[in-house]
């Protein structure tokens, strides 16, 4: 049950965009593009692997970047499954895509490209290399009403703070487990991702939000989500709104 919410939820997830940690570089008015491979577990309280998540992420040199999703998990009704989306923010063309192959839908809205954040990469202790990229070790700690979650983050200064490391735990109140995850970075190349990764293929639907978070949970056969109504709410109104802006089609 608590894996295929999960999974709805990360659905839901794919139709927003994605604030790439591309820091330092851009506050030095440079790009260093990028391909690299992260390799996501997710663990419930008692130890299982429920979910394994693998992401190709990318940087252009234009500050344009992308991200494919491959998700396995068991489903409520016990079969496994697997799951891919994708998404990109082309400032080029001054698009932001998300797409769902398993429904052939895609949700499309303006993207604006932001003025450079400020440098990110100062917190932390340098912590050795990870595949040959210098990295600094930041924790973070968030106490909730019922939980505390602590997170343990590798990020590369060369790379724009990405994170190319990252465990997290959730401990409850009275002291139990709530689950924990961990990611790592698989593979790392220099240079523009591939153009494929910024193209959305023809014929598709375009859909809002909220009826490609239905429609996939369906499909994955995942159980009712108590707070999707209202959240698919939110993002379609978001949707509709930046779809209004003059000169947009």
């Amino acid at each position: 049950m608590r894996t295929a919410s999960l999974i709805a939820f990360l659905a839901a997830l794919a139709t927003i965009a994605v604030i790439v940690p591309v820091r330092s570089l851009r506050a030095q008015g440079e790009r260093k593009p990028f391909t690299l491979t992260e390799v996501t577990r997710y663990y419930a309280p008692d130890g299982k692997d429920t979910t394994t998540e693998t992401t190709i992420f990318g940087v252009r040199s234009d500050g344009s970047w992308f991200r494919d999703f491959t998700r396995q998990f068991d489903s409520a009704d016990g079969k496994p499954r697997t799951v891919n989306f994708r998404k990109f923010a082309d400032f080029s063309r001054g698009l932001r895509v998300s797409l769902f192959p398993a429904l052939q839908a895609v949700t499309t809205t303006p993207a604006e490209r932001q003025a450079p954040p400020e440098p990110a990469c100062a917190e932390g202790q340098p912590d050795g290399t990870i595949l040959g990229q210098p990295v600094r070790l930041v924790t973070k700690v968030a106490h909730m009403d019922d939980r505390t979650v602590e997170r343990k983050m590798w990020v590369a200064p060369d790379l724009g703070c990405h994170i190319l490391r990252l465990q997290t735990a959730v401990t409850m109140s009275d002291g139990r487990s709530g689950g924990t995850n961990s990611m790592e970075v698989a593979s790392i190349s220099p240079g523009d991702p591939s153009p494929a990764y910024f193209l959305a293929p023809r014929g598709w639907t375009e859909k809002p939000p909220s009826e490609v978070t239905a429609e996939a949970a369906a499909l994955t056969n995942a159980p009712p989500c108590p707070n999707c109504d209202a959240t698919g709410a939110m993002l379609d109104n978001a949707y509709r709104a930046s779809r209004a802006r003059p000169g947009w089609k």
